[in-house]
């Protein structure tokens, strides 16, 4: 029986060296041949690529499903410790800058009292700014030129600064 199976190989065999070697000639040889070779090859490659993407796009959702199920499970499971941990540090920023305060009311009313004390010359002269702009704009002698901004007689044709009709 083991002499049938190598008769049959030795048809075979050399049929199958032939056919590659036949391949590998006209490989070598016509240009339109390989063009047809590197088509199917780009074709097959495109193909791959399509699916991949599809592939990748699933892989990236399922992650993404993955990972905020896993977030929520692990605040779940710690929110008791998130939330002592949240009041803990309340009470510490609340008693710190109360003892901050305390520790420093002498510094920070003096403080105080120094900035109001310069700041009231500066709140004045705003205000007597601001009633001095009043009046002007009641006058009603000066009107403001249209085309540069400066005041002008009211009677004014043309601005006597830039010389634009009015």
């Amino acid at each position: 029986m083991h002499k049938g199976l190598f008769d049959i190989m030795f048809f075979v065999v050399p049929i199958i060296f032939g056919i590659v070697f036949v391949f590998v000639m006209i490989s070598i040889f016509s240009p339109k041949f390989r063009g047809k070779m590197m088509a199917r090859q780009i074709k097959a490659m495109k193909h791959m690529m399509d699916e991949g993407k599809e592939d990748l796009k699933d892989i990236a959702s399922t992650g993404g499903e993955v990972m905020a199920d896993s977030a929520q499970r692990i605040l779940k499971e710690n929110m008791d410790t998130l939330e002592d941990i949240g009041a803990k540090a309340g009470k510490i920023k609340a008693e710190t800058i109360r003892r901050v305060l305390e520790d420093n009311e002498d510094a920070f009313s003096g403080t105080v009292e120094k900035t109001a004390d310069m700041a009231a010359p500066a709140v004045k002269k705003i205000v007597a700014a601001v009633a001095e702009g009043i009046k002007e704009g009641a006058s009603e002698t000066q009107v403001i030129c249209s085309n540069c901004g400066a005041k002008i007689d009211a009677d004014s044709d043309f601005c006597k600064h830039c010389g634009a009709k009015q």
